[in-house]
């Protein structure tokens, strides 16, 4: 997907990314925003799940 990029570095179309495990830096994530980008940061439940087994 191509994004167009303006003058000062600000993205013209919207651009989200999901971001999974360990969060990105503060850093990270206010140097994308300051672009344009929406981070969003999701978790699941793999770390909880076990195994299945028929009993």
């Amino acid at each position: 997907m191509k994004h167009r990029v303006r003058k000062h570095g600000r993205l013209t179309t919207p651009l989200r990314i999901t971001t999974a495990g360990a969060s990105p830096s503060p850093t990270i994530i206010g140097k994308l925003e300051a672009h344009g980008v929406t981070v969003v940061h999701v978790y699941g439940l793999t770390e909880a799940y076990g195994a299945v087994h028929d009993l």
